[in-house]
């Protein structure tokens, strides 16, 4: 057993002092043991190695600023072969510290977990800690203290979706779209009998939300920026249409430690969904920018771009939010072709992959573009049996230079034994491409000239009269710059203290979006307090709400039965991410009072690992929460408890 024992000092720290009582290796089945020691827990990032763990004490106001080992007593692991302990390779110089706060119902609650292995110094092998000495030092937290408040925001009264007519739409890929009387019309709306002047679109734009709570997030919906041709005569006319800027569900970002872009594919959806809105008022619509007079400080004729390519379809443990797609198996080389349109021959382009592998001994994949080899990537083996199921492998961004805009990129498989199999999760390509514009729409932004007092002034080559750019950076306040004349083509001129985003159209290509539903009044933001949610699939109604009343009628509950696009409508724009069914829950918690808040949540239908249904098993009626690890089976889980952590 532990006994820990604490007192706090004068400076506001305290000591935990305490032996730890190693217990023989456990063996599961050959070639898998596990160590183990009385008390021992598992911690979500250090897999199936034995974790000593302390809370810091309830009546305490701080929060912990600094946990230091000392008087530490470590003892030789006996010489074994240590490729039997699955995560192993988890272990450091030092034993892992890890600090994390939860709250109970608005009481913060610190935990310290301490990994109590380390590299034997000076030579091979492990040590473990057999008796040690914690110090644990506070400071003020003028989040949780002295109240116990968790991260609060703020929240709209009443949802937008709550009044007028509402139709969801959807996009997917990120461009100008265009809605046309005749598209009106298959929605179910009459342009006739509309003053275009009052439509408006919603949406908070592409990727997925956040899931720590400390980081920001919009709130309901945000009204964007559009474009209608001929409202001026407040009637909409055969030949008028509407324009707006929709985004793609894969978001690109920049890495600033490695100066290049990257790709996330959404784990939930392969849509970004809009809303189309019909009101008493005059919307908000794209605005002319204000002329900027100071000369330029940068001069742009070329662009930074990123071209990837990743197909999910296969979940190779059935667990975890990462797919794969193409199997290095029967087929053991791939090639992919990339056509990069106006690529800039002058600059290096750079490739990154990340794949996986699976293999009793140690192998590799090759590496090729443009008919040469990059690089030899080595693939760990494992252990079969063991709780890994196979190993990550990724390059480094690996410099080459093109002929021409045709790339071919290849990879192959060096397939030692008859079990050893490879998988392909995503190829990227970072490149420079000229501003040159042919025809249909271009986006295009540079990191490169981002800077305080940064003027840039963008080169764009064309011989298309009559081009229209929009600044689309913030959907929410979309603008036109003002365009020159040059010899060429245009040029366009920007302030750049942060990284702008543009997209340049000539009307001779749209988008179309997908008309999905037509949305009823909807006002989850201004449910009253209530006892228990219960979350369900649309199929089971009626047994959910049978359930519901019994639990008025027998427990004087306040109960709440929503579905799950309703919770999406309001809190991921109208798609699917199980971040939003959290973020409904913080929202209730967080109005109500200490010791009044929200105590039950039910999830009424199954769950499954496969988000969109890519199996097509169609059993995903209520998502759970997926780690993000798909290679370790120990390290892998789904929990429901996600939607019950409105504190971090």
């Amino acid at each position: 057993m532990l006994h820990p024992s604490g007192s706090f000092a004068q400076d506001r720290s305290y000591v935990v002092s305490d032996s730890i009582n190693w217990q023989p290796v456990k063996n599961l089945f050959p070639g898998h043991s596990l160590l183990f020691f009385n008390g021992a827990v598992n911690h979500d990032s250090l897999g199936f190695l034995p974790v000593y763990t302390c809370n810091t004490p309830k009546d305490h106001t701080g929060k912990i600023s600094s946990v230091n080992l000392v008087d530490a007593i470590y003892e030789q692991m006996e010489t074994i072969d240590m490729s039997m302990f699955p995560d192993i390779d988890l272990v450091r110089e030092q034993p892992v510290i890890i600090v994390s706060t939860s709250h109970n119902r608005k009481i913060p609650l610190q935990t310290v977990y301490l990994l109590p292995l380390r590299k034997t110094p000076g030579k091979e092998g492990i040590e473990k800690l057999v008796s040690f000495k914690i110090k644990i030092c506070l400071e003020d937290d003028p989040v949780n203290a002295p109240a116990g408040n968790t991260i609060k925001r703020t929240y709209t009264e009443n949802s937008v979706l709550s009044k007028g007519e509402w139709y969801r739409i959807a996009a997917r890929e990120t461009g100008i779209y265009k809605i046309s009387s005749q598209d009106l019309e298959s929605m179910g709306i009459n342009p006739g009998q509309i003053d275009p002047r009052n439509i408006r679109i919603y949406g908070n734009g592409s990727g997925m939300l956040e899931e720590a709570n400390s980081l920001p997030r919009k709130d309901d919906l945000m009204e964007n920026a559009i474009f209608i041709e001929g409202e001026s005569d407040g009637s909409f006319d055969p030949e008028d249409y509407i324009l707006f800027y929709g985004e793609s569900p894969v978001t690109i970002t920049y890495n600033d430690f490695f100066e290049k872009y990257e790709h996330e594919v959404n784990f939930y959806t392969d849509q970004t969904c809009y809303f189309l809105n019909i009101s008493d008022g005059p919307g908000k619509r794209v605005q002319p920018q204000s002329s900027v007079i100071e000369e330029p400080t940068y001069e742009l004729n070329d662009f930074e771009e990123i071209a990837y390519y990743e197909k999910d379809s296969l979940n190779l443990i059935k667990s975890g939010k990462i797919w794969y797609g193409e199997v290095f198996n029967t087929q053991l080389e791939y090639f992919f072709d990339f056509n990069l349109k106006d690529l800039n021959l002058e600059e290096a382009l750079y490739l990154k992959v990340n794949l996986a592998g699976r293999s009793t001994s140690n192998t590799t994949f090759n590496l090729m573009a443009e008919g040469s080899q990059l690089v030899e990537l080595d693939c760990p083996s494992i252990v079969l049996g063991s709780s890994i199921y196979g190993r990550s492998v990724s390059s480094n961004y690996e410099l080459f230079h093109a002929q021409d805009e045709n790339i071919e990129v290849g990879i192959s498989f060096d397939k030692i034994g008859s079990i050893d199999v490879g998988w392909l999760n995503y190829i990227e390509l970072n490149y420079k491409r000229h501003l040159k514009f042919s025809g249909g729409q271009l986006s295009f932004r540079d990191m490169r000239p981002v800077g305080d007092s940064s003027i840039v002034r963008y080169h764009i080559q064309t011989s298309i009269p009559g081009l229209t750019i929009w600044e689309v950076s913030d959907p929410g306040s979309i603008s036109v710059p003002m365009v020159s004349e040059e010899s060429g083509g245009i040029s366009i001129k920007m302030p750049a203290e942060t990284l702008k985003e543009f997209i340049a159209f000539d009307g001779s290509q749209f988008f179309a979006p997908e008309f999905i539903e037509k949305v009823e009044n909807q006002n989850l933001h201004n449910l009253q307090p209530v006892d228990l949610v219960i979350i369900t699939y649309p199929l089971f109604l009626d047994q959910a709400h049978r359930l519901a009343d019994y639990h008025r009628q027998w427990d004087a509950m306040n109960v709440h039965v929503v579905t799950p696009q309703q919770i999406y409508n309001e809190f991921s724009s109208g798609a699917q991410d199980v971040s939003a069914i959290r973020d409904f829950m913080k929202m209730l918690y967080d109005r109500e009072e200490k010791g009044k808040e929200l105590r039950y949540l039910l999830l009424f239908g199954d769950a499954s690992f496969d988000y969109k249904n890519l199996t097509a098993e169609d059993n995903n009626m209520v998502p759970a929460y997926e780690s993000r690890e798909s290679l370790k089976s120990a390290a892998s889980f789904v929990t429901d408890d996600f939607f019950g952590r409105p504190g971090t």
